[in-house]
């Protein structure tokens, strides 16, 4: 290793292999060791800059104090240390000489040359009399080493120490040194020299050659490489001209494009592995997180042989995700892949090992997993988004109750599994209560005038989930109750519905648990007919027959009792899936007819029929069906539609329905659309929009078999005539 030094911008020093010790890395007694060598360099520089001052003898203080902490233990990088301290003491001696002081700067001499004894020094930058002090004490410090090796590229050590000869020679201090001469394939020279300081002692070693080397060359350093079963060490980056390489040369084995790993070097990385003799072996590379390699050589003759860089491939699974919503943000363990979203699928190459996969749809929901990827592997998952649910802050000062509150609903909201739950008490509540949402005021009259489209607003942006729970306790001291507020998203109604919860013990969720464990159904049964429970035996009663449905299909007329379903007595037909083909018996009048039911799917309106679900936990799903394309347009805003007659909010209704084209015919679809914007428009302003009502209810009346709610629900028809009566009678 060569370095340049400047002293005074005059003087160059190269600094070579060291024949001392190397300083020990421990603590000198820097606060914070990992900025001990920033602050060895400041210190340094700031000496340097007094030295180059008019104020040079002032630098020797700075230089002394310098040099005890570097010859002192430190955690700085011996190589550093070492130049520093080369540095400072020919900086001090050079001061020293300066002042007069020539036995100081000989001691400080003589400490630099046996610290690099091959320092040099550009001595027509320096004064002719420091010049010739500086020889002197070389010559009798210093001696020189002169190797005559045979195979000449063979590495000499001089007490372990790895030495390269500038101008024939090593120099080395006075004294008995411990000298190796080794190259692989021979067999090694070893001696004890004495070297007489002034003196240049010639070293001959003729090496015999022992077997043949092979030199293994990977383009990642750090590859563990095995000949015939047995470990031989690991490939490293030597400096670029000690490895030649043919040009044109094709790597051995594989060279299909790696992944480099962080801090993989540019350079090949080398390992040169003697002791083979003629014959084929076996060789193995192994690197952990790439595929190992495999493969013979053939050794012919004691000679040197070298492979071309050989490319370990990184090993790689596959991961694709299908069904991922617009607008979703997915990330792979904590950072967003470079590969694009297509058509709601994603592929990316991953190394093996666990990942923690996270798609985020911001307020229609979220979706997680791990996955355990091995090489080779590709892993296929469809995205199954959650709606999320945030825990706004239990508001009140009984912090134990509010504690046991929170512990409680983070525990039973996600208890069905169906829920994401994210606990914001810790900065929610500040944000609600800038908007005046606080204790004082939701226990207080003037919680009725709340204005919780602007807490929806404000939830959806800073802390965006589905549905959002806040809670407020019924006293600030000693509370027993607790209110739950609930309510959605955008576009889901901006209206908090309440809970009330006993606080107990135990604290009572029952009702909260029930609400959250609904999972609605966007399709259901259809059975093409309407039945009930005879009061005689409580078997189910035939009442209608619906056109060509599974009940027509079945031979079934109004008065069948349902007797029994494959062999068993029955008291519904709900359990009926579609798809399904159910045996069962009918009695008609005194016979009993076998035949077969087959029910059909068909449109659900679930927000009209689960009236004992907030409209907050019926919004979220009815959004994620949405974000996730599983229903029609159509029958995601009759949901919407039946939230909003819920709430009596029939402007919503208005226009969530304008517009909308459903399906015209028989079963659920545009009579229902029909009819629902009619009365909406009555509901909403009677006079002015009376004509426009009057031809929605009339289209209403017209289909024929048009139902509300599913294909077997209510008819249309009737309830629509019923309001164009009622208008015609005003």
């Amino acid at each position: 290793m060569k370095t340049t030094l400047a002293l005074l911008a005059l003087l160059s020093l190269a600094v070579g292999g060291s024949a001392v010790a190397q300083l020990e890395e421990e603590d000198i007694g820097f606060q914070d060791p990992a900025a001990e060598p920033q602050e060895l360099m400041r210190r340094f520089e700031e000496a340097s800059a007094v030295f180059a001052s008019v104020d040079q003898p002032d630098s020797i203080a700075l230089f002394t104090e310098l040099i005890e902490l570097l010859e002192a233990p430190g955690s700085a990088d011996p190589a550093t240390r070492q130049d520093l301290l080369t540095r400072s003491l020919f900086h001090r001696a050079e001061a020293q000489f300066n002042l007069g002081m020539t036995a100081e700067a000989r001691t400080d001499l003589r400490r630099a040359l046996e610290v690099v004894p091959d320092l040099e020094v550009d001595l027509a930058a320096i004064s002719p009399k420091l010049a010739d002090l500086f020889r002197s004490v070389r010559d009798e410090t210093v001696g020189r080493l002169a190797p005559i090796l045979d195979p000449p590229d063979a590495v000499l050590l001089v007490d372990g120490v790895p030495r390269r000869p500038r101008e024939g020679a090593v120099d080395v201090l006075a004294g008995t040194h411990a000298v190796t001469v080794e190259r692989p394939g021979y067999d090694p020279f070893q001696a004890e020299i004495e070297v007489q300081a002034g003196q240049r002692v010639p070293v001959t070693a003729t090496l015999e050659r022992t077997s043949a080397a092979l030199t293994v060359m990977t383009r990642l350093p750090g590859a563990e490489v095995v000949v015939d079963g047995e470990p031989r060490g690991l490939t490293a980056v030597v400096e670029p001209e000690s490895i030649e390489v043919e040009e044109g040369t094709e790597p051995a084995g594989e060279t299909e494009e790696e992944v480099p790993a962080p801090g993989a070097a540019s350079a090949p990385a080398v390992l040169t592995v003697d002791g083979l003799m003629p014959g084929d072996h076996v060789l193995e590379i192994r690197r952990e997180g790439y595929r190992p390699y495999r493969g013979e050589v053939g050794i012919v003759d004691l000679v040197d042989y070298e492979l071309a860089p050989i490319e370990l491939i990184a090993t790689r699974g596959t991961l694709t995700l299908a069904s991922i919503p617009p607008a979703a943000r997915v990330t792979v363990d904590g950072a967003e892949p470079e590969a694009a979203i297509e058509d709601g699928g994603l592929s990316v190459d991953l190394p093996v090992g666990r990942h923690e996969v996270v798609v985020e749809a911001g307020t229609v929901g979220s979706w997680s997993t791990s996955l355990d990827l091995e090489d080779q592997e590709v892993v296929d998952l469809a995205v199954e988004l959650a709606p999320r649910v945030a825990v706004l802050g239990i508001l009140g000062g009984d912090s134990a109750a509010a504690s046991r509150l929170l512990d409680e609903l983070r525990g039973t909201l996600g208890e069905s599994g169906r829920w994401v739950v994210e606990d914001r008490s810790a900065d929610a509540p500040a944000a609600l209560a800038a908007l005046g949402i606080d204790a004082v005021r939701l226990r207080g009259e003037s919680a009725e005038g709340v204005e919780w489209l602007r807490a929806q607003e404000l939830a959806d942006r800073q802390f965006p989930a589905s549905v959002y729970v806040l809670a407020v306790l019924s006293d600030d001291l000693f509370a027993s109750s607790a209110n739950l507020y609930l309510w959605s998203a955008a576009p889901g109604p901006a209206r908090a519905e309440e809970l009330l919860v006993q606080l107990g013990p135990p604290i009572e969720l029952d009702g909260v648990r029930a609400a959250f464990e609904y999972t609605p159904a966007w399709r259901r049964p259809r059975l093409g007919g309407r039945w009930l429970l005879s009061p005689v035996d409580g078997r189910p009663v035939v009442v209608d027959v619906f056109g060509d449905g599974p009940f027509a299909a079945a031979g079934l007329q109004p008065g069948d009792r349902i007797v029994s379903l494959e062999g068993r007595a029955t008291e519904t037909l709900d359990a009926l899936p579609a798809g399904s083909q159910t045996p069962c018996v009918v009695a008609r009048g005194d016979a009993e007819v076998p035949t077969v039911l087959r029910p059909v799917d068909g449109p659900s309106i679930f927000a009209a029929e689960s009236e004992s679900v907030p409209a907050a936990v019926l919004s979220a799903w009815v959004t994620l069906g949405e974000a996730l394309d599983r229903p029609p347009a159509w029958q995601v805003a009759l949901n919407r539609a039946a939230l909003a007659v819920r709430l009596d909010d029939w402007e919503s209704v208005v226009l969530t329905l304008r517009g909308v084209e459903a399906p015209l015919g028989p079963g659920l679809g545009r009579a229902m659309v029909d009819y629902w914007l009619g009365t909406a428009l009555l509901a909403t302003d009677p006079a002015g929009y009376l004509t426009q009502a009057r031809s929605m209810l009339e289209r209403a009346a017209a289909v024929d078999g048009g139902r509300l709610f599913h294909d077997d629900g209510p008819e249309v028809a009737p309830r629509a005539l019923a309001r164009l009566e009622a208008l015609d009678s005003r």
